[in-house]
């Protein structure tokens, strides 16, 4: 019998979300936002020394995703893969901000300065919940209270809800409109004709359900909508395949963050956002009024 010759296997290609991932100093999102970037946008994405930067378009801005060998590296070469990537932003996805999203710890003190100088301003910081599949813990709807899948035809009611909720940081309707074009999926609590609630929510496709927002209506709150809302987000994301729900909210959000306890998510950790204006002229704008030198970092709260 003929001996087979030994053939070499090859290594698999790693998604580029798992080589986003692979640095210490990384922020990669979700593998449906960044994946198809090296092959539909390869402008967009930008490698030096193994360190890369990419912008993708999420809820009407333009949205970072990094990894750095180093945070000597960060500090040498995103400044100028930024000012590379800027223009490209513009032209691209026409987007008028864009978001640099840092997961707290050691990296902080050797980021924010470099942030700074390039005038980003940082938003409220931020706490990262989890819910295991095995701690789902069921809600009961309350009263009169009845449950329906949304669309976008459903848009202008969940923004005034919205904005009830979040006045000072209301999600505009475009940015909804982006989640539903881009597969997302919605949950709507109903006092009869009325929506009272809703749940914006995805699935990777590999582990995470993700809960985007959530909020109810000033005139029914305290009723237990919010829990059931959840229970049942969880429920279906567990139903696809997710092994976990994730979610993330401001820190002071404290009523929210005592729903997510009760119902047996976990935190797993902290940030903060950062944002600037894509125009530089605006930009421009804000450094000869002064408005550059009053942003604060490490404390800024």
């Amino acid at each position: 019998m003929p001996v087979r010759q030994l053939r070499r296997l090859e290594a698999p290609i790693a998604s580029f979300h798992a080589r986003l991932s692979r640095e210490a100093l990384s922020y990669a999102w979700a593998p449906v936002e960044v994946d198809d970037l090296p092959q539909n946008h390869p402008d967009l994405v930008i490698e030096r020394d193994g360190n890369l930067l990419a912008a993708f378009a999420g809820a009407g801005q333009s949205r970072l995703a990094y990894s750095y060998r180093s945070d000597a590296a960060f500090v040498d070469l995103f400044p100028d893969m930024f000012e590379q990537l800027l223009p490209r932003i513009r032209k691209v996805q026409g987007a008028e901000t864009v978001r640099f999203r840092l997961a707290l710890g050691s990296s902080r003190t050797a980021v924010e300065p470099v942030l700074k100088k390039l005038s980003f301003k940082p938003q409220r910081p931020w706490l990262f919940f989890v819910l295991e599949k095995r701690g789902v813990v069921k809600a009961v709807a309350p009263k009169g209270i009845a449950f329906r899948t949304g669309t976008a035809a459903d848009i202008d009611a969940i923004a005034r809800i919205d904005r009830e909720a979040f006045p000072d940081t209301p999600m505009p309707e475009s940015a909804y409109r982006h989640h539903l074009t881009g597969g997302d999926e919605l949950l709507l609590a109903t006092a009869g004709a009325d929506i009272v609630g809703f749940a914006l929510y995805s699935y990777d496709g590999v582990d995470e359900g993700y809960l985007s927002a959530l909020a109810v209506d000033d005139a029914h709150r305290g009723r237990g909508i919010a829990p059931v809302l959840v229970s049942r987000v969880a429920k279906w994301a567990f139903a696809q395949g997710a092994d976990h729900l994730a979610l993330r909210t401001e820190e002071d959000n404290s009523t929210a963050i005592g729903v997510y306890r009760a119902l047996g998510f976990k935190h797993t950790g902290s940030g903060n956002d950062y944002e600037r204006p894509t125009d530089p002229r605006v930009i421009a704008a804000m450094k000869k009024a002064g408005e550059g030198t009053l942003i604060r970092f490490g404390g800024w709260r």
